[in-house]
């Protein structure tokens, strides 16, 4: 886990959006899973042009898969409208997992609770010791 914190941490450092964040652009949506046995679903936050949303999206996977190589994308999708758990994440609704939270973006962990909470933990951790803005891991609804 600590090896694929540090990718997700540099992920979130290579964050850098072209565009204005617009509510009514494209959200780019990722969602992988990861060999210790949980999920991400990442929610960013919304950019104008699509060509930007994909560019995001991609910047975001290829930074976790140059040091996961077992990690799987799922999806990596533009969405204009979200839906259930993604529309509860971009809005900082409760959700049922870990989420990783800072600017950018909104990271559900989802898996077994010991590993999706250490998991969560790391990254934030690692991520506001590196310069990123206020990385918080925020626990489970219900918890």
């Amino acid at each position: 886990m600590t090896r694929f914190a540090a990718h997700v941490t540099s992920a979130l450092l290579g964050l850098v959006l072209a565009g204005c964040a617009t509510p009514d652009g494209f959200h780019p949506v990722a969602i992988a899973r990861i060999p210790d046995g949980y999920t991400i679903k990442a929610v960013m936050r919304p950019v104008r042009a699509r060509e930007t949303c994909e560019e995001a999206n991609r910047r975001f996977a290829d930074s976790i898969l140059s040091g996961c190589a077992d990690c799987r994308f799922e999806a990596l999708r533009c969405e204009r409208e979200l839906a259930g758990e993604e529309r509860a994440l971009a809005r900082s609704e409760p959700v049922t997992g870990y989420v990783l939270v800072t600017d950018d973006l909104r990271m559900l962990i989802s898996g077994p609770e010991e590993t999706a909470r250490a998991a969560c933990e790391q990254i934030a951790a690692d991520a506001s010791r590196l310069g990123v803005k206020s990385a918080v891991c925020r626990r489970p609804a219900g918890n």
